[in-house]
């Protein structure tokens, strides 16, 4: 990972550590791991962001936390995520940015309370995603018909 690629990757988490209004709704067990000088792979608990050996983030999952806040579109800049999972208290939108995480297989946002339609940009993942999971919040409108395009979804 090159120091460009690594800026964008840190500023997009970043970005969703502030969105989600850090400390007032993060619980860290470990106080202040989030944006510490250290590569991101480290950032949050154990589980909360997983890298590939090349300190590629693939995995970001804060289940853990009852975060507040929004999903910023800034997510769509980790182009090798393969999991995103967040459940609880999320509000607006689901960002039409999810369209650009060519490489994600699981997404699972649920019981948020995120509003709008699924974006139709999720029909970009055609090739990749397996597991959507969005049961629980306030979205409006039925599903899109371009998600039956969605070639590798089994959930």
């Amino acid at each position: 990972l090159d120091d460009d690629d690594r800026t964008v990757q840190r500023f997009s988490l970043a970005v969703l550590y502030y969105s989600t209004n850090k400390w007032s709704s993060w619980k860290l067990e470990n106080g202040n791991k989030w944006l510490s000088p250290s590569t991101e792979c480290d950032w949050g608990e154990a589980s909360d962001v997983a890298c590939t050996t090349k300190n590629v983030v693939g995995h970001v999952s804060l289940n853990n936390y009852v975060l507040s806040g929004t999903l910023p579109g800034e997510i769509g800049v980790l182009s090798s995520l393969t999991h995103l999972c967040q459940s609880e208290q999320l509000e607006g939108s689901i960002p039409t940015e999810i369209g650009l995480l060519n490489s994600l297989m699981y997404l699972s946002l649920r019981n948020n309370r995120l509003e709008g339609t699924i974006p139709t940009e999720i029909v970009v993942l055609k090739n990749s995603l397996m597991h959507l999971d969005l049961v629980g919040n306030r979205l409006e409108g039925g599903i899109p018909t371009e998600i039956g395009l969605l070639r590798s979804l089994t959930y």
